[in-house]
């Protein structure tokens, strides 16, 4: 489950901004925990991305992107 709101989708913006949170979990992953199974959260704040984006671009700017 993902919550994130991304902006600069209009118009020629060069970059784009994510916020937002989420959280899954993998049964039967290659690395598990001792029941098989791994838990994931996530959260990003202000974290900026090129435009367009290419294989080998990263995030611009990411004050408190967390995992």
């Amino acid at each position: 489950m993902r919550d994130l709101m991304i902006a600069g989708l209009e118009g020629e913006e060069t970059n784009r901004t994510v916020n937002g949170t989420g959280s899954g979990s993998v049964a039967q992953s290659q690395h598990t925990d001792a029941d098989g199974s791994r838990t994931y959260d996530m959260s990003s704040k202000d974290v900026v991305h090129p435009v367009p984006h290419t294989d080998d671009s990263w995030p611009l700017w990411a004050p408190s992107l967390s995992m």
